[in-house]
């Protein structure tokens, strides 16, 4: 269990920081939804999901990937 009481995979700040790193590896670094889905252990139809989670959070909070 995480800090709140939460399984420690859906805690609100491992969410967000999967949701990203789908969004980011997916559409800035060009890796396919399912060799994304094989590496983190989850579906390829829950990775995009969690990539389009994570456009939302880039784009409300500016975040961008860097060179």
């Amino acid at each position: 269990m995480g800090t709140m009481g939460t399984a420690f995979g859906k805690s609100p700040q491992t969410v967000k920081a999967r949701s990203l790193l789908c969004f980011w590896a997916h559409r800035k670094l060009g890796m396919t939804t399912i060799e994304i889905g094989r590496r983190l252990n989850i579906s390829q139809s829950a990775m995009s999901r969690s990539s389009m989670r994570g456009q939302k959070i880039a784009r409300e909070n500016q975040l961008e990937l860097i060179d």
